[in-house]
């Protein structure tokens, strides 16, 4: 009997194994390591089920880029640019539903939301705002930080197209003064 149990709870073993270093390659090829949030390829992956599982309803894409990044980072260090990036993965985790955002690299970030134009500004305010809030005080250096926003809504869109109209969005609230949300006009 014993024989036959040792080689048997060694494959249990070497199972368990295996599937941890899985789970390990999934979580690192998936999850973003500085902010902890989905990276570009997750949150696209995300978006394309999302966007079908819309069907014809509207589903709006928010893009995020923080405000004068390059500058913070020159002015502070890079270890405060790190602890703003994962601050803002902080507020999205605070204002918007599991897998439905992140980040698309550098200080970029995005997110795909099954909601109406109008409903997809004020989440987009709330959390321009909320970072405003939470990024006066970073790592004990008092600093003023702010996000600018691009919103774009349609319904049968695909992620890539909502991408880019929001992109656009995004570039008028830069040139506007940043710290703002533009919404796309609907075709």
């Amino acid at each position: 009997m014993l024989v036959a149990y040792v080689p048997g709870l060694a494959f249990v073993f070497l199972s368990m194994a295996k599937e941890k270093v899985e789970i390990e390659y999934k979580f690192a090829a998936l999850v973003d390591p500085l902010t902890g949030v989905p990276n570009r390829r997750a949150f696209l992956e995300n978006a394309q089920r999302l966007v079908r599982s819309a069907g014809h309803k509207p589903v709006s894409c928010l893009i995020f880029d923080l405000d004068r990044f390059k500058d913070l980072n020159d002015s502070f260090g890079h270890d405060i640019g790190d602890r703003v990036l994962h601050l803002f993965g902080e507020v999205l985790s605070r204002h918007l539903p599991a897998g439905s955002y992140g980040r698309l690299g550098g200080e970029e970030f995005s997110a795909v939301i099954a909601l109406h134009r109008a409903e997809a500004e004020v989440v987009a305010q709330r959390i321009r705002a909320d970072f405003s809030n939470a990024g006066k005080l970073v790592g004990g250096e008092p600093i003023m930080v702010t996000v600018s926003v691009g919103c774009s809504t349609a319904a049968g869109e695909s992620p890539e197209t909502l991408i880019q109209k929001a992109d656009v969005a995004l570039y008028q609230a830069k040139r506007s003064g940043r710290n703002s949300v533009v919404t796309a006009l609907p075709d």
